[in-house]
């Protein structure tokens, strides 16, 4: 998991998070794609709480991922066109 954004909402909070399983479901080239973004709807800052506590140990971080895909999409999309 790369991101998590907590926003507030009309009725509670919202965390926002990119599934690992989804990406990795976009990465094979016979799958359609989804996006990966979850949303979920909190009525507590309590209930958060309890998801965050599971949510937060899936965060990856970004020196060790060692995922080339996401270094070379970045790469190709910053390069200038030759």
């Amino acid at each position: 998991m790369d991101y998590m954004r907590i926003s507030v909402a009309d009725n509670g909070l919202i965390l926002s998070y990119d599934d690992p399983q989804i990406k990795a479901q976009n990465r094979k080239s016979d799958s359609s794609w989804q996006d990966p973004e979850r949303q979920r709807v909190y009525a507590t800052p309590e209930a958060l709480l309890a998801d965050l506590t599971e949510l937060l140990p899936q965060l990856r971080k970004k020196s060790d991922d060692g995922d080339d895909f996401d270094e070379a999409l970045t790469e190709a999309f910053t390069k200038g066109t030759d």
